[in-house]
């Protein structure tokens, strides 16, 4: 009888569903740039950007463009919508 054992976790893919916040987070930290500077450039406050990387705001339609725009697309803005019908309940509620 054969056992079957998981790939190596080096073969396994990332989830291709991240969230605008971890796209946004990995590209601020790969450009090497601060979130104040990054904010600079996408014309918002420093502390709107922590909101958004915390999941307590999301960006309007127009934010969302310019963050793809300023990220050359690593953080699109379809990244932002929300996939979970749960998900669109608790936001409800905050």
């Amino acid at each position: 009888m054969q056992t079957l054992h998981a790939p190596p976790a080096a073969s396994i893919a990332p989830h291709p569903a991240l969230s605008g916040a971890a796209r946004l987070q990995a590209h601020i930290a790969k450009a090497g740039i601060t979130q104040a500077a990054f904010a600079t450039r996408v014309s918002v406050s420093k502390g709107y950007i922590t909101e958004l990387l915390n999941g307590t705001k999301r960006p309007s339609l127009s934010l969302a463009v310019r963050i793809e725009t300023e990220s050359r697309a690593a953080v699109p803005a379809s990244s932002w919508i929300m996939s979970d019908p749960a998900e669109m309940l608790i936001g409800r509620h905050k």
